[in-house]
């Protein structure tokens, strides 16, 4: 699915003069946002479904819009899906004598309705057993570095991580930017949604698509599983799905300003699975590739790290091999045999 269908499951002709008419009302409840492009103006409420506006009007793919909201905006996932689509917001307070006009002809209402298409895309198996009996009471070697915890190697979380993985690598398209799947298991240890990452629609990750498919809502006790950290819009997708309760755990961290100081973090839910060591076969190989990528920095120190660690390994096993080589002639000497 690409971002022209998307639109056109998502976004069907709205009614200006009742959207105008609630905007401009005081008293009004409801949240509503819009905003404008190319002669077309986009709204959203929070009427339908647990998305807030904004998020709903970023999911339309574009970037760098300015929106109008009647609301204070505050929702994790919002604010992460506005900081991804580098979009702003003016609040709005309607009052005696204040009226606020819009100038598109053509009116757009925007509402997320793909949860069965999701479903239908990621199906779970029928009829499989759960295999423990409560999931977020499960660790192993938990460390806290003040930031957030880290869980050893071996507990059940990593068996997802490792599922995740796996789907990932028989999934991901060669050159493509699919390079993340997300798993949502319940406090029973059953698998209910998964999603990977559609990179031809916008609000389409790995993790927001996992959560879409169960409706918006992430059933108390579940915890999520993803192969590489949440950026801010699914860290915070999350946050509200789970009311902040629910464990995420990521098999790889990820550098970039996007997933930096996520809603995980901040709420300290987050059990982060330990990167396994690199290990190249053909360094020269792999320091070129290094080179060639966008962050070739980090890449780069872990070849040096991966690199001096086979060093290691190589003249351990040299001072190993030396020392029995030693021994033997030792034992077949003949002031040994004397002896």
């Amino acid at each position: 699915m690409d971002q022209t269908t998307f639109n056109a499951k998502n976004i069907s002709d709205g009614d200006k003069s009742r959207f105008l008419n609630a905007f401009n009302e005081a008293r009004t409840s409801v949240q509503m946002a819009f905003f404008e492009a190319d002669g077309t103006c986009y709204t959203a409420t929070n009427e339908n479904g647990p998305y807030g506006p904004l998020f709903k009007l970023c999911s339309t793919g574009f970037k760098n819009f300015k929106a109008i909201a009647n609301y204070d905006f505050t929702s994790a996932s919002e604010l992460g899906a506005m900081m991804l689509h580098r979009a702003t917001c003016e609040r709005y307070k309607a009052g005696p004598g204040k009226s606020l006009k819009i100038a598109a002809k053509t009116f757009k209402s925007v509402e997320i309705k793909v949860a069965k298409d999701l479903r239908s895309e990621y199906p779970i198996p029928d009829n499989v057993s759960p295999i423990i009996s409560d999931i977020q009471s499960e660790s192993a070697s938990v460390k806290n570095n003040g930031k957030y915890t880290s869980c050893g190697t071996r507990t059940v979380h990593r068996l997802y991580l490792a599922t995740a993985f796996t789907i990932l690598h028989k999934l991901h398209a060669p050159s493509s930017r699919d390079g993340i799947v997300a798993l949502i298991v319940e406090k029973n240890g059953r698998i209910i949604s998964w999603g990977r990452k559609n990179p031809d629609v916008t609000c389409w990750h790995g993790e927001t698509s996992a959560i879409i498919a169960l409706g918006g809502t992430i059933p108390a006790g579940s915890s999520v599983y993803s192969t590489l950290k949440p950026c801010n819009m699914c860290a915070g997708t999350i946050n509200d799905a789970s009311a902040g309760n629910a464990k995420v755990f990521w098999g790889q961290d990820d550098p970039g300003s996007m997933a930096a100081d996520t809603k995980l973090e901040q709420t300290r839910v987050c059990l982060m699975g330990i990167k396994p060591k690199r290990r190249t076969s053909n360094p020269a190989r792999e320091r070129q590739r290094a080179e060639d990528q966008p962050n070739g920095d980090c890449v780069r120190k872990e070849l040096r790290r991966a690199e001096a660690d086979r060093q290691k390994e190589h003249h351990r096993l040299y001072r190993d091999r030396r020392g029995g080589n030693h021994r033997q002639r030792s034992r077949e000497s003949p002031e040994s045999q004397a002896g």
